[in-house]
């Protein structure tokens, strides 16, 4: 199958000398049945038989697998090299790594990833940590408005929507670390159980509008929570540790309970409130074949802001 697939490749000429030349991937030296074969692709010995030959040697579809970089010069150059090669070998399938469309879509082995910031999130092109392309940016908010601290028997009140207070339990912003978000599910509708929402730990994306509740199953009676929003994804800890406060002292959080999701009210109990759109994109990202994607939850300093301006008020009617 290497052998056959080498003819073919040397066999598309310009096509391929210019994919190649592009994706800077693969040895430079050629063997001397490449060469011969790209002599006969220069317009040096061709023959119909030769051409038969090959078609007898081919043993049913063959893929062709890589990548390449550059402006949007050379990613035209790379397309239409791509195009040309496919229309005179049909039955090599060069895109099926992207869902036969590495033009339109992203690499499903898992080639982004997502910084979240406690006041922003961003997603990002490229491996884990690498933030050479950033694709989106989204409003975010995490930790409670407000809250009562007792330290020392002395009651304080403070503002958790600080990184400083990721160590303080239902109301400090998302703990730092790697977590990931379970994207294989198909996107379900969560459920109403003795007036709680069903835990979503592990799932995927989940829609809270029009939610069935188990109660009321008879009447048809569904619920929608403003609290969360109409979206949310659990945020499932990879690596992650229990915080500690100014002090080194170490506290412990439910690390396996913190969620995107998107409501509106500019507060949350430990997740990270993010806008609609962020769904909009997981969607899309999913539909492209991914089945996960990494989350990076780190704070630029020990005092960052995590209110990032998500709340949006409802205006009074008169």
């Amino acid at each position: 199958m290497k052998k056959e697939l080498m003819k073919r490749v040397a066999a598309a000429g310009l096509a391929v000398s210019m994919v190649a030349g592009l994706t800077a991937c693969g040895p430079t030296g050629k063997s001397e049945e490449t060469k011969k074969e790209e002599t006969k692709a220069e317009g040096g010995e061709t023959s119909a038989a030769a051409d038969k030959e090959d078609a007898a040697a081919s043993d049913g579809e063959v893929t062709l697998r890589f990548s390449w970089w550059g402006g949007d010069a050379r990613h035209k150059a790379t397309e239409a090299a791509c195009q040309a090669f496919m229309e005179k070998y049909p039955n090599i399938n060069s895109y099926c790594y992207t869902n036969n469309n590495p033009i339109k879509y992203i690499d499903p082995d898992g080639n982004d990833w997502i910084l979240a910031t406690g006041n922003r999130v961003y997603w990002y092109g490229g491996d884990y940590g690498n933030k050479s392309e950033l694709k989106n940016t989204y409003k975010a908010t995490s930790g409670s408005k407000s809250a009562i601290m007792s330290v020392n028997g002395k009651k304080y009140q403070i503002n958790p929507q600080n990184s400083k207070y990721q160590y303080v339990r239902d109301v400090g912003p998302t703990v730092e670390g790697k977590y990931k978000l379970n994207l294989a599910p198909e996107p379900e509708t969560a459920r109403v159980k003795n007036g709680q929402i069903e835990s979503g730990r592990g799932k995927g994306i989940q829609s809270l509008t029009n939610m069935p509740n188990e109660n009321t199953a008879q009447t048809g009676e569904t619920y929608c929570s403003p609290a969360w929003g109409d979206h949310r994804i659990n945020m499932i800890p990879v690596n992650v540790s229990q915080p500690k406060d100014q002090n080194g002292t170490t506290h412990t959080r439910d690390l396996g309970s913190f969620y995107f999701h998107d409501s509106t009210k500019g507060e949350t109990h430990g997740c990270h409130e993010v806008e609609s759109r962020f769904f909009d994109d997981l969607l899309k990202y999913r539909a492209e074949g991914n089945k996960s994607i990494f989350v990076k939850v780190s704070y630029p300093n020990a005092n960052h802001n995590t209110n990032g301006g998500t709340e949006i008020k409802k205006e009074k009617n008169d």
